[in-house]
């Protein structure tokens, strides 16, 4: 049916058959009924959805993060673990090594001591126990200038630990009874590590008379 335009259009002229085919199909419906709403459009799959843009906020996309979340807190408590362990090793060989520098010393092995104390100096570098036992080795071997130098370190690493200053007294005293040219300042340095060592230990009575010693 054609209409030329301007005509006005009164439904009433028309029958059903002039809008529809008369075999009952309906033409329009046929050819555009492919665009229909009510077709869903096929979201992609999980494993999709873990990277698609649009998925963020939804289900899959929630349980992808939490996967990787987990994952990574399981590897920095393995990464724990391992570091504990090696942690626990090392100080349980220091203890042993300490304990065999010990034992050197009860039986005079000054040099077994030395050993054993740099060895456990090598697993912990700041430990003032190893220095302190390494200067006290030294400086029964006489070797005062070495003693010297690890119990100063001894009381850099625990300032607050009385004995290490007592030792350190003790090889300035040493050193000071090496060079009686030198006058009575020479005990200076002595006088100084025994006071240190008493005001942190005023009960000590062997640090009292080791500080009469030095001022005398």
């Amino acid at each position: 049916v054609f209409i030329a335009g301007g005509t006005a259009l009164d439904l009433r002229r028309f029958t059903a058959a002039d809008f529809r085919p008369g075999d009952g199909r309906n033409l329009l419906h046929d050819s555009f009924g492919h665009l229909t709403t009510s077709r869903r459009i096929a979201l992609p799959a999980c494993t999709t959805l873990r990277t698609h843009p649009a998925a963020k906020g939804s289900g899959c996309y929630d349980l992808s993060m939490k996967r990787g979340l987990a994952a990574g807190l399981l590897a920095a408590l393995l990464v724990a673990v391992i570091y504990g362990i090696a942690v626990t090793r090392r100080d349980a060989e220091y203890r042993r090594l300490i304990e065999r520098g010990d034992a050197a010393l009860a039986r005079d092995d000054s040099s077994g001591a030395i050993e054993a104390f740099t060895l456990a100096q090598d697993l912990k570098a700041d430990s003032m126990a190893a220095y302190l036992k390494r200067g006290e080795a030294y400086r029964r071997r006489n070797e005062l200038e070495a003693a010297q130098r690890d119990l100063k370190r001894a009381t850099e690493l625990d300032p607050v630990a009385p004995l290490p200053h007592e030792l350190l007294g003790d090889v300035y005293y040493g050193i000071a009874l090496a060079d009686p040219d030198f006058g009575s300042a020479r005990f200076l340095p002595a006088v100084a590590q025994y006071s240190e060592s008493a005001r942190l230990d005023d009960a000590s009575s062997r640090v009292q008379y080791k500080l009469g010693l030095a001022l005398y």
